[in-house]
């Protein structure tokens, strides 16, 4: 006993002056540590992003667990009734990480444009060697297969005529003739029409022509007044026209 009333044992508490145990106050529990994670992570990936060589990429992942850690860390700070400030910071700061390295990653490590192709060395003139002597045309020239490959152009047109029964009245089939050289050349050529299908020779031309150098010259394979029975006329409609002989000369 005291002067105050019953002794109190010193493990028990303050000490009440009228006689009540106190209890001590239960210690404080620490804060959650996912904000102060969330923005040391965000702040560590905005420095990795400016890294060069490509490792600034890696605060990509970085950026999304700050993230994480920032979302966790907001939950921890409403049940303790505290600021969420840090954890928002935090995640604002992870975003902007992920943001940054994209663009950092795409800005300076993207592929290099193709390189221009080279100019082209520009050719050295040289002196044009002196030709040789300009080919001889014989003056007489009797190879069907030279004459219409080297020497002439030879293009029929259609059969036309004016009509009449029994017979026609002034058949035509226009021969156009074209020199390829430079010189004039008189041509005779034997013309054939072949019926279709079987081929055979439906009738027979024989055309003379004086060509002047890379002139042209078109005639009637038919003279002026000629008349023709219509069974012929029939044939050289479908009839085609080739040149079978021919043989050029120098005049």
């Amino acid at each position: 006993m005291t002067q105050w009333g019953n002794s109190w044992p010193m493990d028990h508490g303050a000490f009440d002056p009228f006689g009540q145990p106190q209890q001590a106050p239960p210690p404080e529990q620490p804060g959650s540590r996912w904000p102060s994670v969330s923005l040391f992570v965000g702040l560590a990936g905005v420095a990795l992003a400016f890294f060069p060589s490509g490792i600034g990429f890696v605060a990509v992942p970085v950026g999304i667990f700050g993230v994480f850690a920032g979302i966790v860390g907001v939950q921890a700070v409403q049940r303790e009734q505290r600021n969420p400030v840090v954890a928002i910071s935090g995640i604002i700061a992870s975003v902007l990480a992920m943001v940054l390295a994209v663009v950092m990653f795409f800005a300076f490590y993207r592929s290099p444009a193709p390189l221009p192709a080279p100019a082209e060395p520009t050719p050295t003139p040289t002196s044009t060697p002196p030709s040789g002597p300009a080919e001889v045309i014989p003056r007489y020239n009797g190879n069907t297969e030279l004459v219409l490959t080297n020497e002439m152009v030879v293009d029929f047109g259609p059969y036309t005529d004016a009509g009449g029964d029994p017979e026609v009245r002034n058949p035509r089939v226009e021969v156009t003739i074209t020199s390829k050289r430079d010189i004039p050349r008189t041509c005779n050529f034997r013309i054939q029409a072949r019926g279709r299908p079987q081929h055979a020779t439906v009738d027979e031309f024989f055309v003379e022509a004086a060509v002047s150098a890379k002139g042209t010259v078109r005639q009637n394979l038919f003279p002026s007044d000629a008349t023709l029975a219509r069974s012929k006329a029939d044939q050289l409609r479908a009839a085609s026209f080739e040149v079978t002989t021919a043989k050029c000369n120098t005049y």
